[in-house]
Protein backbone atom coordinates (compact mmCIF):
# COMPACT_ATOMS: atom_id res chain seq x y z
CA UNK A 1 0.00 0.00 0.00
CA UNK A 2 2.86 2.26 0.70
CA UNK A 3 4.03 2.23 -3.19
CA UNK A 4 0.13 3.67 -4.32
CA UNK A 5 0.48 6.26 -1.46
CA UNK A 6 4.18 7.58 -2.26
CA UNK A 7 2.23 8.69 -5.74
CA UNK A 8 0.16 11.06 -3.84
CA UNK A 9 -0.03 14.86 -5.06
CA UNK A 10 1.58 15.84 -2.18
CA UNK A 11 4.42 14.17 -0.50
CA UNK A 12 4.47 10.60 0.59
CA UNK A 13 5.38 11.27 4.02
CA UNK A 14 2.05 13.20 5.33
CA UNK A 15 0.36 10.81 2.94
CA UNK A 16 1.47 7.53 4.93
CA UNK A 17 0.69 9.42 7.99
CA UNK A 18 -3.02 10.38 7.53
CA UNK A 19 -3.73 6.47 5.97
CA UNK A 20 -2.32 5.55 9.38
CA UNK A 21 -4.65 7.96 11.03
CA UNK A 22 -7.83 6.21 9.10
CA UNK A 23 -7.82 9.89 6.96
CA UNK A 24 -8.09 9.81 3.27
CA UNK A 25 -7.13 13.62 2.73
CA UNK A 26 -3.35 14.86 2.47
CA UNK A 27 -1.74 18.32 3.65
CA UNK A 28 -2.88 20.05 0.53
CA UNK A 29 -6.42 19.47 1.30
CA UNK A 30 -7.03 17.55 -2.05
CA UNK A 31 -7.70 13.93 -1.89
CA UNK A 32 -4.89 10.95 -2.51
CA UNK A 33 -5.26 9.98 -6.14
CA UNK A 34 -3.90 6.36 -4.65
CA UNK A 35 -6.74 5.87 -1.84
CA UNK A 36 -9.44 7.50 -4.57
CA UNK A 37 -8.25 4.61 -7.27
CA UNK A 38 -8.95 2.07 -4.53
CA UNK A 39 -12.10 3.20 -4.05
CA UNK A 40 -13.47 2.73 -7.33
CA UNK A 41 -11.29 -0.49 -7.63
CA UNK A 42 -13.13 -1.96 -4.78
CA UNK A 43 -16.90 -0.67 -6.20
CA UNK A 44 -19.61 1.54 -3.80
CA UNK A 45 -20.06 -0.78 -1.85
CA UNK A 46 -22.18 1.39 0.96
CA UNK A 47 -25.94 1.69 -0.56
CA UNK A 48 -27.35 5.82 0.10
CA UNK A 49 -29.39 6.25 3.46
CA UNK A 50 -32.78 7.69 3.14
CA UNK A 51 -34.08 10.35 5.40
CA UNK A 52 -37.26 9.82 7.43
CA UNK A 53 -39.61 12.10 5.76
CA UNK A 54 -40.72 14.62 8.61
CA UNK A 55 -43.95 15.16 7.64
CA UNK A 56 -44.71 11.13 7.35
CA UNK A 57 -42.79 10.62 10.85
CA UNK A 58 -45.12 13.29 12.59
CA UNK A 59 -48.51 11.72 10.86
CA UNK A 60 -48.34 7.96 10.98
CA UNK A 61 -46.57 5.60 13.59
CA UNK A 62 -45.85 1.24 12.70
CA UNK A 63 -47.26 -0.63 15.72
CA UNK A 64 -45.35 -3.47 17.07
CA UNK A 65 -47.29 -5.77 14.67
CA UNK A 66 -46.17 -3.58 11.70
CA UNK A 67 -49.15 -1.70 11.00
CA UNK A 68 -49.27 2.07 10.48
CA UNK A 69 -51.33 4.06 12.56
CA UNK A 70 -53.03 7.55 11.82
CA UNK A 71 -54.93 10.22 13.47
CA UNK A 72 -58.40 10.77 11.75
CA UNK A 73 -59.09 14.46 10.14
CA UNK A 74 -61.32 16.67 10.30
CA UNK A 75 -61.82 16.07 13.80
CA UNK A 76 -60.10 19.39 15.36
CA UNK A 77 -62.99 21.97 15.24
CA UNK A 78 -66.21 23.19 14.07
CA UNK A 79 -67.47 19.93 16.29
CA UNK A 80 -70.82 20.67 17.09
CA UNK A 81 -72.00 20.52 13.84
CA UNK A 82 -70.71 16.55 13.58
CA UNK A 83 -73.05 14.07 15.36
CA UNK A 84 -71.73 12.39 18.18
CA UNK A 85 -70.98 8.73 16.65
CA UNK A 86 -68.86 10.87 14.41
CA UNK A 87 -66.79 12.70 16.84
CA UNK A 88 -66.06 9.28 18.84
CA UNK A 89 -65.04 7.67 15.44
CA UNK A 90 -63.05 10.87 14.34
CA UNK A 91 -61.11 10.46 18.11
CA UNK A 92 -59.96 7.19 17.49
CA UNK A 93 -56.73 5.99 15.48
CA UNK A 94 -57.32 4.11 12.75
CA UNK A 95 -55.04 2.04 10.53
CA UNK A 96 -54.08 2.18 6.41
CA UNK A 97 -54.94 -0.57 3.91
CA UNK A 98 -51.95 -2.67 3.33
CA UNK A 99 -51.83 -1.20 0.13
CA UNK A 100 -51.50 2.23 1.63
CA UNK A 101 -49.78 1.39 4.51
CA UNK A 102 -46.53 -0.30 2.32
CA UNK A 103 -46.10 3.33 0.18
CA UNK A 104 -45.99 5.11 3.27
CA UNK A 105 -43.57 2.63 5.41
CA UNK A 106 -40.65 3.53 3.35
CA UNK A 107 -40.89 7.01 4.55
CA UNK A 108 -41.13 6.28 8.30
CA UNK A 109 -38.53 3.81 8.72
CA UNK A 110 -35.11 5.02 8.23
Amino acid sequence: MSEKLASCRATAAPCERYATEGLNWCRSWVQCDALVSERKAKGNQMANKLKTHKGARKRFKVTATGKVRYKRSFAGHLMSGKSGDRCRKMHKASFLAPADASKVRPFIEN
